[in-house]
């Protein structure tokens, strides 16, 4: 059996004698077998084009068409980064023969969808799929679309070797607690978030393969007590493909250094206890060579693209910039934390909303990371020869925490680039799960080693006599059992939930359609033009919580290239007082997909946001067409879907509103402290909702108004301008850096925020009511300058 992490043989345990090798493969199959299903079943119903899938699949198609990466110059000014074209080239060059064997050509995504706008609806109305979906999107697929799945199945695939490298490298760090590894294993193949980020296309599942590999070289050139030195080659070769894949791969070439550098120092120490003049060269061996490796990839990346980081060509003047003036708020660190905290709920935050499970999902790690403590404080209690050493803990949490590391120092990177952050604004802080993907092999192994060790106190009062049922489940580290166990009932949910969302329209034959509502003369008529017919409604108001819950059945003569949204308009006292704008089935099923002689049945909720009404309120629709560029091309006449006689409240899900500017412009909150000091950043910052951009609207101002002196300081910085706000989108976090200097007068400013246009004039505001607000300045809030 292999010796453990610089450490010798110790006793055999309970738990290898329940785990022979012959069933630790077979459970290693099942953790296989239940990763490949959920990864198919999610990579199937999850549509395409998630995110910056078409950027990666954009970048391979210029590699397969032109013979060469893109660069910055094929792309506009600013554009390359953003799309994904300055990603490190080994993703590339490896997916490229699956784009090569099926694509066709075709645009990917195929189209956008219009950008609409239901104030208080999202919940019930918000787009699930960025594109509108055409024909060539059912199965069986062709072209571009066949290739998009292709690349699912690769990365799936890199998922499989991740979790198959991490139980290998489980083994050899536990070497006599084979349950280690393999929950370590399920853990990395079961986490929701994991297994999303191996079903979709991106570089991430070959850097968690490369990742897991390096951990296994790691752990095998240290295996035994003494430096392994032929696990140097592939310890840096594994590092230096991990750098030439994601940016997040340099955590694993800090590890790798970590490893050598721990290798070099051990074996030095033992030369010169033992005077072994051979030993002492062999480590200086190791040390040049460490040098040279990292050498030749800083010149060669220098060579090729001007800067040792590769293709991010931008990248090492930011660091040395950060490093010359290093600061590291607090506020950064607890924003990284709260970003990788809600990017890991995210799973279970879509399943529910409810706050006791959110914390539920959470305790479980936190109890694995409370068992790290004691297993280690144990391994070095216990001291050598035993089942669990030290070494092995440290050697995980090195690998982990070098990747915490570089996401904290990237995020300091942007936060110094774009002015700083806050605790009451966190807009330059970005640290999602994902770019944690080279530190999640150990950390899962870590988290299975610290939940058995919490079990170890109980299976030695039970000792390792006669087998019993209790003594087989409790050595077969049963809290790691749950967590993954956890984690997949949660990832069957997910997927469950993606299905159903996308067989959330209803789909009929026509005929049989019509010999179950009756005949179709009885419906109302369709409009002229080629509009979907509107055959059947439902309206069925809860007036006291101020919503209306509709269900309507609709259908094509002919199939259509236009992406028809529906539009639900609210009239009473003769005046539009909402207008509700969705697609059906959130754009799982669009009109771009209906097939004539088929009857379509979607539902939606839409709210009332114009406070109270008590006179009648008539509900009408229309049928807004939009074509592949998302913009609306054709509009029905309005059909009527009948009258709300009874009083419509308000619905709760409305969002405040402290003014409307420009007519679409709705401010919904001020982000800011109430106490700032002269002399420091001020990251004040505003939430808007887009009801209707118009080109007019070039600027924004924050005017800051002493109460006393009405002496003035204005602010009209933006991290992205005004021009760039879209329809329907909600923009959070839009912030102005100010100082107030020194001898700025202490005490209470009103803040006020003004839209301007190409004069620099100010653009006409109103309150929620429409009546104007004189001069067209906001008020939003007060702010206390000591």
């Amino acid at each position: 059996m292999r010796g453990e992490l610089l450490l010798n043989r110790g006793e055999t345990t309970l738990a290898q004698q329940r785990l022979t090798p012959q069933h630790d493969t077979r459970w290693l199959a099942l953790i296989l077998a239940l990763q490949l299903v959920m990864g198919l079943v999610t990579l199937i119903v999850l549509p395409l084009w998630q995110e910056h899938e078409p950027d990666y699949y954009t970048v391979i198609r210029f590699l397969t068409d032109s013979g060469r990466l893109p660069t910055e110059a094929d792309y506009p000014p600013g554009e390359a980064d953003v799309r994904q074209a300055t990603q490190p080239p080994l993703f590339f060059l490896v997916a490229a023969p699956v784009v090569a064997l099926f694509d066709d050509g075709q645009p990917v995504p195929p189209g956008v969808q219009p950008g609409l706008i239901c104030l208080g609806g999202e919940a019930a109305n918000d787009i699930r799929i960025a594109y509108p979906m055409t024909p060539d999107y059912r199965f069986p697929t062709l072209g571009a679309v066949t290739a998009g799945y292709g690349l699912r199945v690769l990365n799936l695939l890199f998922g499989l070797a991740a979790v198959v490298f991490t139980w290998l490298a489980g083994r050899v760090l536990f070497p006599r607690h084979p349950a280690i590894s393999l929950v370590g294993a399920a853990l990395l193949a079961l986490e929701p978030n994991t297994l999303n980020l191996v079903t979709t296309i991106s570089n991430d599942a070959l850097l968690l393969a490369i990742a897991a590999v390096n951990l296994y070289c790691a752990a095998r050139m240290l295996e035994g007590g003494r430096a392994r030195w032929r696990w140097i080659f592939p310890l840096m070769g594994t590092a230096a493909l991990a750098i030439l894949t994601r940016l997040s791969g340099w955590s694993v070439l800090g590890f790798a250094v970590l490893v050598i550098l721990f290798a070099i120092g051990r074996t030095l120490w033992q030369a010169r206890q033992s005077a072994k003049p051979g030993q002492a060269r062999l480590a200086l061996g190791g040390l040049a060579l460490l040098i040279v490796a990292v050498l030749a990839l800083g010149i060669f990346n220098y060579s090729q693209y001007g800067t040792v980081f590769g293709r991010y060509s931008w990248l090492d003047e930011m660091v040395l910039r950060t490093l010359q003036d290093f600061n590291l708020p607090f506020a950064t660190i607890a924003g990284v934390f709260n970003q990788t905290r809600n990017s890991y709920l995210a799973p279970v935050s879509a399943l529910t909303t409810r706050q006791a499970l959110h914390t539920l999902y959470l305790l479980p790690v936190a109890v694995a990371l409370v068992g790290v403590v004691v297993g280690f404080a144990d391994a070095v209690r216990r001291g050598r020869g035993q089942p669990t050493t030290p070494g092995a803990y440290l050697l995980l949490l090195a690998a982990t925490a070098v990747a915490v590391v570089l996401v904290v120092f990237r995020n300091t990177i942007n936060v110094s680039a774009l002015g700083g952050a806050t605790f009451y604004n966190t807009a330059a802080i970005f640290a999602p799960l994902r770019y944690y993907n080279a530190a999640l092999p150990p950390l899962t192994l870590l988290l299975s080693a610290g939940l058995m060790a919490l079990t170890e106190p109980v299976r030695q009062r039970l000792g390792a006599g006669a087998a019993s049922p209790l003594r087989q489940v409790l050595s077969a580290n049963l809290l790691g059992i749950g967590l993954a166990g956890l984690w997949l009932v949660v990832g069957v949910l997910g997927a469950a939930a993606l299905a159903q969302n996308r067989a959330a329209a209803q789909v009929f034959d026509l005929a049989a359609y019509q010999q179950d509502v009756g005949a179709l003369p009885n419906s109302l008529p369709a409009a002229d033009g080629g509009y979907p017919a509107l055959y059947r409604h439902i309206v069925s108001p809860r007036a006291g919580d101020g919503l209306i819950d509709l269900t309507l059945d609709a259908g094509l003569a002919s199939p259509t290239a236009l992406n028809y949204a529906v539009e639900v308009a609210m009239t009473s006292g003769g005046q539009v007082v909402n207008r509700c704008q969705f697609l059906p089935a959130r754009g799982y099923h669009p009109t771009t997909f209906w097939q004539p002689e088929t009857a379509v049945r979607f539902t939606t909720t839409v709210p009332n946001c114009a406070g109270m009404l008590t006179s009648p309120v008539d509900v009408s629709l229309r049928w807004l067409g939009a074509g592949m560029d998302g913009l609306i091309q054709d509009i029905s006449p309005p059909v009527s879907l009948g009258t709300i006689t009874e009083p419509l409240a308000q619905a709760q899900s409305c969002p405040d509103t402290l003014g409307i500017i420009a007519g679409g412009y709705r401010l919904t909150r001020f982000n800011s402290p109430p106490i700032i000091q002269r002399g420091e950043i001020y990251l004040p910052s505003l939430n808007w909702i887009i009801t209707q951009p118009t080109p007019e609207a070039l600027g924004r101002t924050f005017i800051f108004t002493h109460d006393q002196t009405a002496e003035q300081f204005t602010c009209s910085g933006m991290d992205l301008g005004v021009q760039t706000w879209e329809l329907g989108e909600y923009v959070y976090f839009d912030r102005c850096p100010v100082t107030f200097p020194p001898e700025a007068a202490v005490g209470t400013y009103t803040v006020s925020v003004v839209l301007t246009g190409a004069a620099g004039e100010w653009l006409p505001a109103a309150d929620l009511s429409g009546n104007p607000i004189p001069g067209g300045a906001v008020r939003v809030g007060t702010v206390e300058l000591e």
